[in-house]
């Protein structure tokens, strides 16, 4: 069924006697639209590469794929050149953008897809297949929620891990399921003290237990790994319960029937780790300052090497190890993200992006001395001229305090990406990004901004991942707090080097961001000693909770606000004070607000609540509910109507359209 279009706002006249923001007459969704009097061709920039990658098979030679159009298709392409996605053969017809899908593997005996999903964006996930010369996938597990599965070496049994329950009451279990009879038994149930989360269970070589993530007190910054014997449900803790920080997983491959890898941030970056079932925590094979991103065991005659890729939010390095002593062999660097889709042997399946580069897919050889790549799949000169629309420039930007034990500013990345055709002095604009930014990856949100003549400025505040754990964690316990004066540096930075008025200047982002978009509209100019002020022209948040302690009532991810907030009855006070509905009195600028009904992450009510508060002061807002949605939006007609409001929201504010409340 097509999504239905909801457009709300929530403030009648009648009832509160006050003058309402200015509706948006929105008319058909169309690719193409008006934007300050320029046409802005939609289709081309949201669906000209209209793939997202899942998986890649080597041993059916193949590449699997969501391609979105009316629906989205799942589908899958046999490698080789001179091909392209378009070309792929359809596994299913069922519409996928009313679904999640992830974590898709595939297994040779019965030519079957296996995958971690949902049926209406509504994150129940649990395991799914799509078997073969069948069109309609099937459910094979009954659980409120799967944090991770794999199966066995012999691929006729899965390991899955299972969250029951919420919150303080929250357990989970380990479970086995037979692909032979399809019986499921549970083996073990986790305990408050070190319970189960999201990751992959790693099967011990003869099949008789598994090594699985777990939390101490639930606590992401204690991350730590646990062996099951399968014959007796005994749980082993096996590495240290206070060095790791939201960061630890055992790899697929084990060095012996009782040593196994794993990767830890214990040292300050992740790195790699050999640990034995029968001994307590592990010994480092590498000592990188990077993040370890992926890492795979190959071979080359007879010879046993590590694939692994190290990034940071400028380029990727990979890299071929020896295993014996973490010696680096081979070394090369690409711009950008790269992802290992499948490896067989000694060659690897990689898709390449970057921020001017929407896609790449190439197959990396590992010799003794070099690898050898070869080119598979890539955009051809025209698309990706039509894809590309700004300059991207890396900067460095000084935020508002200095580090630790030092008087040298701090400096966050960013980057500012500069519009091929930007908007007349006059009527330029500027978009922060409020969370999440800062990466050298293709977004196509970014660039159609830049294809309306937008300048977009996507930084790294702290709590940003890519910068080693130390960083990532300088938020923990303070969201809201200082992230949100680095937001305000750099927008400030923004503002003096393009020589763009706040009132032209928004901030935007989704998620975690879509909180920060509302917390820096409401931001009240003090937080932690430290005041900081800047008169932001508007917001658009997407996805974004507005009151944090009902987020944690509400959400599937509650460890995530301990981690990242604090203790909601601790620290209740500080959480309501640093909560955006609790300031809406101080919006700055009118708030686009959007949302998917489905969302069980960040739940719908977070962004009604704000439109309730801003409401309640008579400050300008619109809500825009998309039904049947979840946590992103999916679909053609979705994305085109979703770009569509946020286009004309803009232009309504920056010209003085957008009628103001009060």
């Amino acid at each position: 069924m097509r999504s239905k279009f909801l457009y709300v706002l929530i403030c009648a006249v009648a009832l509160l006697g006050c003058n309402q923001p200015k509706p948006a007459s929105f008319t058909e969704v169309s690719g193409q639209i008006s934007f300050f009097g320029n046409t802005l061709n939609l289709d081309t920039l949201v669906n000209g590469f209209p793939y997202r990658i899942l998986a890649g098979a080597y041993d059916a030679r193949q590449i699997i794929y969501l391609q979105r159009g009316e629906t989205d298709t799942l589908k899958a392409i046999s490698l080789g050149n001179g091909r392209f996605l378009n070309e792929g053969k359809v596994l299913s017809t069922v519409d996928f953008s009313a679904r999640n899908i992830s974590n898709v593997h595939y297994r040779l005996s019965d030519s079957t897809y296996y995958w971690t999903g949902d049926e209406s964006n509504d994150e129940q996930f649990n395991l799914w297949h799509l078997p073969k010369g069948s069109d309609e996938p099937v459910q094979l597990t009954q659980v409120p929620y799967v944090f991770g599965w794999r199966w066995n070496e012999s691929q006729n049994q899965i390991a899955y891990v299972v969250r029951e329950g919420e919150r303080e009451s929250r357990q989970g279990s380990l479970r086995l399921r037979s692909l032979v009879d399809n019986h499921d038994i549970e083996i073990a149930r986790d305990v408050p003290g070190l319970r189960f989360t999201w990751g992959e269970p790693s099967w011990k070589p003869d099949s008789s237990g598994v090594i699985l993530p777990v939390l101490r007190r639930a606590d992401r910054r204690y991350a730590n790994l646990v062996y099951v014997d399968f014959s007796t449900g005994r749980q082993t803790l096996l590495t240290d319960s206070s060095r790791t920080r939201n960061g630890i997983s055992v790899l697929e491959d084990w060095a012996s029937p009782t040593e196994y890898y794993y990767l830890s941030n214990e040292s300050g970056f992740l790195n790699l780790y050999r640990g034995n079932i029968y001994g307590r925590g592990g010994y480092p094979l590498t000592t990188f300052s990077k993040d370890i991103e992926e890492v795979h065991l190959i071979e080359r005659a007879g010879q046993k090497y590590f694939l692994i890729t190290l990034s940071d939010p400028l380029a990727t390095e990979i890299l071929l190890i020896n295993p014996s002593g973490g010696g680096v062999l081979v070394r090369d660097t690409v711009a950008g993200q790269m992802e290992i889709l499948d490896v067989a042997e000694y060659r690897a399946l990689v898709r390449r992006s970057a921020a001017d580069n929407p896609f790449v897919l190439e197959e990396w050889s590992a010799f003794a001395d070099t690898f050898l790549v070869r080119p598979f799949m890539q955009l051809g000169d025209k698309l990706q001229e039509a894809l590309v629309q700004s300059t991207i420039k890396p900067l460095q930007i000084p935020t508002f305090d200095t580090l630790a034990g030092t008087n040298t500013p701090r400096m966050l990345h960013a980057y500012l990406y500069t519009p091929l055709n930007p908007l007349p002095k006059e009527k330029q604009i500027l978009l922060v990004q409020s969370f999440y930014g800062g990466e050298n990856r293709y977004s196509s949100q970014i660039q159609a901004l830049t294809a309306a003549g937008i300048y977009v400025l996507s930084p790294a505040p702290r709590g940003s991942a890519g910068f080693g754990k130390d960083f990532a964690a300088l938020n923990d316990s303070d969201l809201g707090g200082n992230e949100i004066m680095d937001i305000i540096s750099c927008a400030e930075f923004g503002a003096n080097l393009l020589g763009i008025p706040p009132k032209r200047i928004g901030a935007f982002g989704g998620s975690h961001g879509g909180y920060a978009t509302m917390r820096l509209l409401t931001f009240s100019d003090t937080v932690n000693g430290y005041r900081a002020e800047f008169p932001w022209g508007f917001g658009l948040s997407h996805a974004g909770f507005s009151d944090i302690l009902d987020f944690y009532k509400r959400c599937n991810i509650p460890d995530w606000v301990t981690l990242e907030a604090g203790d909601p009855v601790l620290d209740s006070a500080k959480l309501h004070d640093r909560s955006p509905a609790s300031h809406a009195m101080m919006a700055k600028g009118p708030i686009l607000l959007t949302h998917g009904t489905q969302d069980q992450r960040v739940p719908i009510q977070g962004s009604r609540m704000m439109a309730d508060s801003l409401m309640h002061y008579s400050k300008p807002y619109l809500l825009i509910e998309f039904s049947g949605q979840g946590h992103s939006i999916q679909g053609k007609e979705n994305l085109l109507r979703f770009y569509q409001t946020w286009f004309q929201f803009i232009e309504e504010v920056v010209t003085g359209k957008f009628a103001s409340q009060g």
